[in-house]
């Protein structure tokens, strides 16, 4: 039977007219009753494209909901990916058919995974990605995954659900109903040969956000080893830079516990390097956009590790030459393991229940560096180093010694004899987490009762040796933008190695930084004072009569303390001078590696060739002797009454190459363009 709407919708696709409702002929009656048809055969994307791209109004909503209907005759894997995919792009649309496109998904599931189990696993993938997105009510979905059983289904169907169940599990690890079905799931999952090893990757990741959620000591050890574990599993058969990005977080983690220092480094390195890596193979390759979370976490990871690393050496050193640089990297761990989320759980667990002893072991062995803690606490005005010294943080970690030390001091009746060592289970699962999974607390407590730290260490590190030798690891803006600015860095020959993962790290602050200050909210900013002694203002907006004009200082200033307040807040420094005979606005130090921001304003062009060509060159000058890479902000003064609205964060944010006449090395710089001067956005309407 010939279709109307499939041939026009085929004629307008082949001559590139822009799909429409409007731009087809035939009668929207006629568009009502063919759409479930079309749903049904190869133009069902075609037919999603046209409602997409038209105006909201009830002509439309009657078409997307025959529309929605007719996809569950869809027997097309390719056809049914895409026309989903492009309704749920429409979020407005799903708002208001979500709940009839859910019932079209799961119409006759179960009939459909034997037959056709591809298309049936597809169909739960998408019923999923609705409740995960809130445009349907999530029970009717775990009620589909509480009757899910995958032991004897298809091997094709079983094969495609290890990523669904994860990404739900990310969801919805804390309702106990749906988690519970989830990771019955992953556990039927695992026993099959197709899908194992992704199944033991998502178990591990399950695994790692009950460790970093848990606030006991013994939980987060167990749940960590078990997330290793996993991990490795799934990575016995093929490279999974996934599984390896989390393996080293595990092991960066274990090492700085146990006071491996080197493993700690070589864990740090090994991040950077399957960072690397995947980006190289995953250039220019369509990534979902619900894997974005978890891109995003593992950059959190890399730079949590860089400031463990940084840490781990000092505590290590038995001589601190720059004791205020030291003590700065060791507040920076302290601290980062209380408020880091790298998988968007609460901070005050895992992480610092595991590493945050270990900081505080260090001082109470080493009476040197405990002085120096004291003294800094008292005379915080002598600091003298690249950041604002760290004052709360040494409070906060200097009282926590002086507790353990009067509460070790004091000796119970029927305490042992001073001469005898009590057991100490809490070190034994700091030191030694593998030696405990593999004994038991009790017997690996009472094995190395009189073992030092060191000894105990290094059994640990054996210990966790031999396991491992058994498998011989959120933001739609965001992170596209991240990983375009990666993959535009990534042609340069030097973006490798430790340069690679700090000017990443680098760069990620500053467009966060960018985000945050686009979004133009009703209250002013907050900060230190002016350089005129008065309130810090909204140097964002249009100033009012009383108000002075915004300056490029106010910027820097609001951007350095963004970094201060970050995970790379002991790396920065303002106005380094004598710098390439001239003065950079903000310095960020990795050890012999630096990065120059300078900061900039704006008043008449802020289109990208002016700016490039008034500024580029100035902001290269200061790579001539170390990285060619660096920041330029500018704060963009420009009259914004007739602009027509502010541009979005991807188009004010972007990678400008140079190289000097003569030159052979090109040096890039990201840019960013912070909007000032702006008016609210009511001010636009006529």
């Amino acid at each position: 039977m010939t279709c109307a709407v499939a041939d026009e919708l085929a004629a307008l696709a082949a001559g590139g007219v822009p799909l429409s409702l409007d731009a087809i002929a035939t009668h929207l009656d006629d568009v009502v009753r063919e759409a479930p048809g079309v749903a049904a055969g190869p133009m069902a994307p075609l037919l999603a494209e046209a409602v997409c791209e038209t105006e909201p109004g009830p002509g439309r909503d009657r078409v997307v909901g025959a529309l929605v209907t007719g996809l569950s005759k869809q027997t097309s894997v390719l056809h049914l990916s895409e026309t989903v995919e492009k309704l749920l792009s429409g979020g407005a649309l799903m708002s208001s058919h979500g709940s009839a496109l859910l019932d079209s998904l799961l119409h006759d599931l179960s009939a459909t995974i034997t037959p056709a189990p591809i298309l049936a696993a597809t169909r739960v993938e998408f019923a999923v990605r609705l409740a995960i997105g809130r445009f349907v009510s999530p029970y009717r979905v775990w009620e589909l995954l509480d009757q899910l059983v995958v032991l004897d289904a298809p091997e094709d169907f079983a094969e495609l659900l290890p990523r669904t169940i994860g990404a739900a599990l990310d969801i919805w690890s804390g309702e106990p109903m749906a988690a519970s079905s989830l990771r019955r799931i992953l556990d039927e999952l695992a026993q099959l040969d197709g899908p194992r090893h992704d199944a033991a990757y998502e178990i591990g990741c399950d695994c790692l956000r009950a460790a970093l959620s848990a606030s006991d000591l013994d939980e987060v050890t167990r749940y960590l080893l078990d997330a290793r574990r996993q991990l490795a599993t799934s990575t016995v058969d093929e490279a999974r830079a996934d599984a390896e990005c989390l393996m080293a977080a595990c092991d960066a983690v274990l090492g700085f516990a146990r006071h491996d220092a080197a493993g700690v480094t070589d864990a740090t390195r090994r991040l950077g390097r399957v960072l690397e890596q995947r980006a190289a193979w995953e250039l220019r390759v369509h990534q979902p956009s619900w894997s974005a979370p978890r891109r995003s976490a593992e950059f959190a990871w890399q730079e949590l590790l860089l400031v463990l690393d940084a840490s781990s050496r000092a505590l290590g050193d038995s001589v601190w030459m720059s004791p205020w640089e030291a003590l700065d990297s060791v507040l920076s761990a302290y601290r980062a393991v209380r408020t880091t989320e790298p998988v968007g759980v609460a901070g005050g667990g895992g992480l610092a229940v595991l590493v945050a002893p270990s900081i505080e072991n260090a001082f109470l062995r080493e009476e040197r560096i405990l002085r120096i803690l004291e003294r800094a606490v008292e005379r915080p005005e002598e600091h003298f180093g690249a950041s604002v010294f760290d004052q709360p943080t040494a409070i906060a970690l200097l009282a926590q010694i002086r507790s353990r030390r009067t509460t070790a001091s004091q000796t119970p009746d029927g305490a042992v004899p001073n001469d005898a060592k009590p057991p100490d289970p809490e070190r034994v699962l700091r030191l030694a987490p593998s030696l405990v999974d593999a004994m038991g607390l009790e017997k690996a407590t009472t094995l190395t009762a009189a073992l030092d730290d060191e000894q105990l260490s290094s059994i640990g590190g054996l210990a966790q040796r031999a396991d491992d030798s058994r498998h011989e690891s959120d933001d739609p803006v965001v992170e596209p933008l991240i990983d375009t600015l990666i993959q535009q860095l990534s042609g340069h020959p030097e973006f490798a190695g430790h340069v690679r993962t700090t000017f990443i790290a680098t760069v990620r602050q500053a467009v966060l930084f960018l985000r945050a200050r686009l979004d133009l909210t009703s209250s002013s900013l907050l900060g230190p004072k002016a350089d005129d002694g008065g309130p810090t203002f909204d140097y964002r907006r249009r100033p009012r009569q009383d108000q002075r004009v915004a300056i490029e200082s106010d910027l820097q200033r609001d951007f350095h303390a963004w970094l201060l307040a970050g995970p790379l807040y002991n790396c920065v420094n303002a106005e380094p001078t004598d710098l390439a005979l001239g003065r950079g606005d903000l310095i960020l130090r990795f050890g012999s590696t630096r990065y120059l921001a300078e900061i900039k304003k704006e008043d008449g062009d802020a289109s990208r060739d002016h700016i490039e060509s008034t500024y580029l060159v100035q902001a290269t000058e200061y790579g001539n002797t170390n990285a060619p890479f660096g920041l330029l902000l500018v704060l963009d003064l420009t009259d914004k009454t007739s602009s027509r609205g502010t541009r979005r964060l991807d188009e004010l944010v972007w990678v400008a190459p140079h190289t000097p006449t003569g030159g052979t090395t090109d040096r890039l710089v990201v840019i960013g363009v912070l909007p000032g001067n702006r008016v609210s956005p009511s001010a636009y309407s006529r």
